[in-house]
């Protein structure tokens, strides 16, 4: 039960996906010093393998309700 929690914080333990999001990470963070102010760099842009989470944006009052009712 332990090892489950740990994968479900920590997420996969594949080698291949965790250096493909450290490049990405690392690309997006690369590239903003090199584009124009304002500019918003997508590290999942560098990342081909990696599906974008869902946007699921709650307003902060949206949330604390949910996280209440739980």
């Amino acid at each position: 039960m332990d090892w489950r929690a740990y994968r479900q914080k920590y997420g996969s333990f594949n080698i291949g996906r965790r250096l493909e999001q450290s490049f990405g990470s690392w690309m997006a963070h690369y590239t903003r010093f090199k584009v124009k102010d304002g500019t918003k760099v997508d590290p999942y842009t560098f990342m081909p393998h990696e599906l974008p989470p869902e946007d699921n944006s709650l307003s902060l009052i949206d949330y604390l309700e949910k996280v209440s009712s739980d």
